[in-house]
């Protein structure tokens, strides 16, 4: 980028030679005013970005100059330059407004190294100044066009700060809201924003929540607020800033939603209670049937009926657990909290050997039936074994969760379809089931194990699904 330099001088030769000596640094352009009225001429044109200027010159002198540059420039650096004995011309430069002031002296050699050296210290100082007012210029931009709503407060709740999309969601002027308290109005549970920000620490600078707040014609609404601390230099708080938007359409969706899950569990639970009954029935007119005439091919046919009916009610038993599946937010899960909770067998309690210690994973509620399953099937299906065993392993940033035993395991020609609905030896939904409450979460399962070596079950936990405590 060229640098521009103009020199205001009534010697010629004076200005031409700081000219050349200036204009033998890199990317560097010089224009040269032979008096202060020639200088505001070129400076309309030219555009500097830096002034050097003798203080005696005819038809407008140097401070004369100065005041005029400063009036529609305050920031442009201004030398002055100045000869010996004009100390007082050089202090009252200064106090209008001048960068500084070099004196001319009778070493020119000496003179011209300081006029490169301070003009290069100078032009870098006004670089680096344009660059943080244009960075503040478009973090301000950014903040006045946000659409998210941002607000600066003290610890006593008085507004510092609001940008222009806070004021228009309250419909008031930024004047009537900064340096006042917050809106009466606006926070309709305010206990829920001041228990967060006492949740604030070092360990833990940044707390979310979500807020219900209320407008000033009474409608109500919800925010999804982000709020921090900014320490003060005693390292108190001195403000809080918030970075809320608007999820009132959000909330009315999930509070829909759960009223229309509410509803189809009571329905679901209604429908089976009476279908397990008509079953009952007809289990008990079967086995009059089976009384009535035990033996032949007859006899056969009843047994087979009996078969499907039970089938039929052991999946209407399953829709039980499908029907709380993802019905409740996920929430942080100690594993191995989960795992001593779960009810076993007593000779397969003694086998299980948990190494998951401290370690949490966000996961739907059901993931504590996925894992009964899991153990179950070692206790129904493995046959003779003498261990089953939790343990983890970090898979790049991923996590691997391992269930293994070292029963029978399961031959390879089943588990292409081994968490595909209806291909167990049961009901068929058991593995089915477990790789369904996983995924809620963004978990996935397979089986690694061998026939005859015993199964390996590993659940990929992906980042930020689980967290060590």
């Amino acid at each position: 980028m060229t640098k521009k330099l103009l020199i205001v001088d009534d010697d010629p030769a004076i200005a031409s030679l700081i000219g050349e000596v200036l204009e033998r640094e890199p990317d560097t352009e010089v224009k040269i005013a032979r008096n202060g009225k020639e200088a505001i001429t070129i400076l309309g044109e030219f555009s500097p970005d830096l002034v050097i200027s003798d203080y005696a010159m005819p038809e407008m002198d140097g401070i004369t100059l100065l005041h005029t540059i400063r009036e529609k420039d305050p920031t442009l650096p201004f030398i002055i330059f100045t000869g010996r004995g004009s100390e007082g011309v050089a202090m009252n430069a200064l106090n209008l407004g001048a960068t500084l002031y070099l004196r001319k002296n009778e070493d020119y050699t000496v003179l011209f190294s300081l006029i490169r050296d301070t003009v290069a210290s100078l032009l870098d100082e006004r670089k680096n100044a344009q660059e943080r007012i244009s960075r503040l210029e478009t973090c301000r931009s950014v903040v006045e066009n946000q659409v998210d709503l941002i607000v600066r407060y003290t610890p006593d709740m008085r507004l510092t700060f609001c940008n222009p999309a806070f004021c228009r969601y309250l419909g008031e002027d930024e004047e009537n809201l900064v340096g006042n308290p917050y809106p009466d109005y606006y926070l309709k549970e305010g206990e829920t924003l001041t228990r967060h920000l006492a949740s604030i620490s070092s360990t833990s600078p940044v707390v979310e929540c979500d807020q219900r707040v209320a407008l000033p014609d009474g409608r109500s609404g919800w925010h999804e607020a982000c709020t921090c601390a900014v320490n003060g230099p005693s390292r108190g708080v001195l403000e809080y800033q918030t970075v809320a938007r608007d999820i009132t359409r959000r909330k009315m969706a999930e509070e829909s939603l759960r009223r229309a899950n509410k509803r189809l569990s009571l329905l679901n639970c209604s429908i089976r209670h009476d279908v397990l009954n008509q079953i009952i029935v007809l289990q008990g007119y079967i086995e009059l049937c089976k009384a009535l005439n035990p033996e032949g091919e007859l006899g056969e046919y009843f047994n087979r009926e009996s078969q499907s009916v039970e089938k039929i009610r052991e999946s209407i038993a399953l829709t039980r657990v499908y029907q709380d599946l993802g019905a409740r937010e996920p929430e942080w899960i100690s594993i191995a909290g989960c795992l001593a909770e779960i009810p076993l067998p007593r000779n397969c309690r003694d086998k299980l050997v948990v190494e998951v210690e401290g370690i949490e994973i966000y996961a739907d509620p059901l993931v504590r039936t996925a894992f009964q399953n899991l153990m179950e099937n070692s206790h129904i299906h493995a046959g003779e074994f003498t261990t089953m065993r939790w343990s983890s392993a970090p898979d790049g940033a991923d996590l691997l969760l391992c269930y293994s035993d070292d029963g029978k395991g399961i031959p390879e020609w089943k588990k292409e379809d081994l968490f595909k609905p209806g291909m167990g030896d049961n009901n068929g939904y058991g593995l089915y089931l477990v790789k369904e409450i996983l995924s809620i979460t963004g978990m996935e399962i397979r089986e690694r194990g061998s026939e005859g070596r015993g199964v390996r079950f590993e659940i990929r936990v992906p980042a930020g699904v689980f967290r060590r405590t």
